[in-house]
């Protein structure tokens, strides 16, 4: 029969490991060769590649979208907007805002994509149109969600939550004709 230790239970001093160079005078081991992103999918210390509709990569970006359906019950949806379009414009946004700091997404980042587009308050008629179109389809369409997310600031992006209800103005949303469904 095996026994575990009791963890309060001293060990020998034999049987700790030993910290000290246990190779010859004079002889020191060489510094580890330095690594480079040479496999197919792997993102290299400089980040990705800079182009447009390529995204911010993020640890476990998908728990945005659990994090937005979670929060979506309060929010002020348009007469022409659907709730799965919203959750997927809003979670697109957060995991763009956390991988930008390089962490996954957490429930500060769905509040200020929130706070972005507008659906914790009431709008104007004029940015509820803009925002149904610049939504429209962001569950199902990739390029048009990515057109919205590429299309706000990451300066705006990185605000907290109080500052980007504040900065909701025309650069928020593109105008009606500017996102393309392609």
């Amino acid at each position: 029969m095996v026994m575990s230790t009791d963890p309060f239970v001293p060990s020998p001093t034999a049987a700790k490991p030993r910290h000290g160079q246990n190779q010859p005078a004079g002889i020191a081991v060489p510094p580890a060769p330095r690594w480079t992103a040479d496999r197919p999918g792997e993102i290299g210390p400089s980040g990705p590649p800079a182009s447009a509709r390529f995204g911010a990569p993020a640890p476990n970006a998908g728990y945005a979208l659990k994090l937005a359906e979670r929060q979506s019950a309060g929010w002020r949806l348009g007469p022409s907007e659907h709730h799965e379009d919203a959750v997927a414009a809003v979670a697109d946004l957060a995991m763009k805002r956390a991988g930008s700091f390089g962490r996954g997404p957490a429930m500060p980042d769905i509040d200020v994509a929130v706070a972005l587009l507008g659906y914790d308050r009431a709008c104007s008629d004029d940015f509820l149109e803009r925002r149904a179109h610049a939504v429209h389809e962001a569950a199902h369409l990739y390029q048009r969600a990515r057109a919205l997310v590429d299309h706000i600031d990451l300066d705006l992006l990185r605000r907290s939550a109080e500052d980007a209800a504040a900065a909701l103005v025309d650069a928020v949303l593109p105008a009606v004709h500017t996102v393309d469904s392609h």
